[in-house]
């Protein structure tokens, strides 16, 4: 994660409890609503989830498409 993207996301240590709790109730439809194409990228695991929620990895690459 570079530094904007962790200064976006950063979250305290009551966010980081709360989202784990719900990627533990939701981790089977959190895998799969989000089956994506070769080279877009999904959550990895649940702190992976902790750190992007809001947003999905995929979105930054497409981010960075847009702009490139």
């Amino acid at each position: 994660m570079c530094p904007t993207q962790k200064r976006i996301l950063d979250k305290d240590a009551d966010a980081e409890t709360v989202l784990g709790k719900l990627y533990d109730e939701k981790k089977n439809a959190i895998e799969s609503q989000f089956d994506l194409p070769t080279g877009y990228r999904k959550y990895a695991d649940k702190q992976d989830f902790i750190n992007y929620y809001p947003f999905v990895p995929y979105q930054f690459q497409l981010i960075m498409n847009v702009f490139d």
